[in-house]
């Protein structure tokens, strides 16, 4: 909440933040990939909170993957954001800066205290 918080002051009354949460937890992500995939498909950007891991779960790069491939024009950006938790996300990181290239996007990566914009 405090990240779409933090989007809605910086991007001004303009902007519609409108978010939309999935826990990869919840069965009901997995077996809904590919309609999620179509609401991620038309965003402007898409966050993907994570804790560090060695890799994403199977079934969320499935996700990405179908909604990259229907994504046209959008999302325009692709983010990691995992400030809480310390570790190392470098392959999940390095996942998301090769999707976010295949796809022409902008990927910014929040990790503990840092912000990149790639």
């Amino acid at each position: 909440m405090s990240i779409c918080r933090t989007l809605a002051s910086h991007l001004g009354s303009k902007c519609e933040v409108i978010k939309h949460m999935w826990l990869l937890t919840n069965c009901a992500f997995h077996s809904c990939v590919p309609s999620l995939a179509g609401e991620a498909a038309g965003a402007d950007l898409i966050i993907i909170s994570v804790h560090h891991a060695d890799t994403l779960p199977l079934e969320v790069k499935d996700w990405i993957e179908t909604w990259l491939a229907q994504k046209g024009d959008l999302p325009r950006a692709l983010a990691l954001f995992d400030p809480l938790y310390k570790g190392d996300s470098s392959c999940i990181r390095a996942y998301l800066e090769e999707v976010a290239k295949r796809g022409r996007m902008r990927c910014l990566v929040q990790s503990e205290e840092n912000f990149d914009d790639r």
